[in-house]
Order: C-alpha cells, then sequence, then structure tokens
C-alpha cells in the first residue's frame, strides 16, 4: 500500500521525534494529528520535518523501527517516539525507495503557528482575568449597594 513515512516533532520536546506512516494525504493527516489532543498528547502543535512516499509504507516503516531500536539502546522512547537528531533519522530514510515530499519552509509555517498559539492563549488568559476582575468589582460593589439601599428606605 502507497502511503508516506514521516517524521514531526514538537518544539517543546527538542531531539525528540516521532516516526510514523499514513496513507491519508499529508496535510489531513498532521490537522488531525493536532486537533485531537488526545492523539499524542502535544503540549503544543507537531511540525512535519521530513516525509517521503513510499510502496508498502507499513512495511517499510516497520523495518524502520526495527532499525531505530537498534541504534536507540535504550528503553527510553516508546510509541515510535525517538531521541534523535533528525540528521540520524534521515539516513535511514535515505536508504529507501521513494519520493521525499518538498515541505516548502516548514519552519516558517511553525513560526506563524506558534504565534498564533501565543495569541490565542494570551487572548484566553485576558479575558478569564477581566472576568474574574469584573466578578471582584461586582462582589464589592454588592455592599455598597446594600447600603444604598438601607439608607433610602
Amino acid at each position: 500500500m502507497s502511503g508516506y513515512i514521516f517524521c514531526v516533532n514538537n518544539e517543546l520536546m527538542p531531539n525528540i521525534l516521532k516516526l510514523g506512516y499514513t496513507t491519508s494525504s499529508l496535510d489531513s493527516f498532521m490537522n488531525q494529528v493536532n486537533s485531537e489532543k488526545n492523539m499524542w498528547n502535544p503540549p503544543s502543535d507537531y511540525t512535519l520535518k521530513y516525509a517521503k512516499q513510499v510502496n508498502d509504507c507499513e512495511n517499510k516503516f516497520r523495518n524502520l523501527e526495527k532499525l531505530m531500536k537498534k541504534y536507540q539502546k535504550t528503553a527510553l522512547m516508546r510509541n515510535s517516539f525517538y531521541k534523535v537528531d533528525l540528521d540520524d533519522i534521515l539516513i535511514f530514510l535515505d536508504l529507501m525507495d521513494g519520493d521525499e515530499v518538498d515541505l516548502g519552509n516548514n519552519d516558517i509555517n511553525n513560526e506563524e503557528q506558534v504565534e498564533e498559539q501565543v495569541e490565542e492563549q494570551v487572548e484566553e488568559q485576558v479575558e478569564e482575568q477581566v472576568e474574574e476582575q469584573v466578578e471582584e468589582l461586582i462582589e464589592e460593589e454588592k455592599p455598597k449597594r446594600k447600603k444604598k439601599k438601607e439608607k433610602n428606605k
């Protein structure tokens, strides 16, 4: 079955890379990964660092995992997450036949995504702070209004 062998990372987890394969389009796969926060429990969005379109992607991925298990002696990582430099993985991926996917300037896209996430988080925090301040002001005003009502009686 034709598909993609991919390598993704998360900027908050340096030198930890996720290897995998998919038979769906890379765009839809990455959208799914980053929208379903429970998929890999990301602290922030993942970035596609490398992809290669290959035939028999599942079998090639299994062979890549076998190589990675021998290459990485520690049992530190699981679920195809590895503490390794991208260049080291690319050596193995270069051995596979297939077509490397041109990702364009993925770092620029990632920077834009990070900026958007930061803006969203700041907006959420500001909204929460404003709501808290409004609630505090309302609570402070309640006794004043009560006294005012009593005075007017």
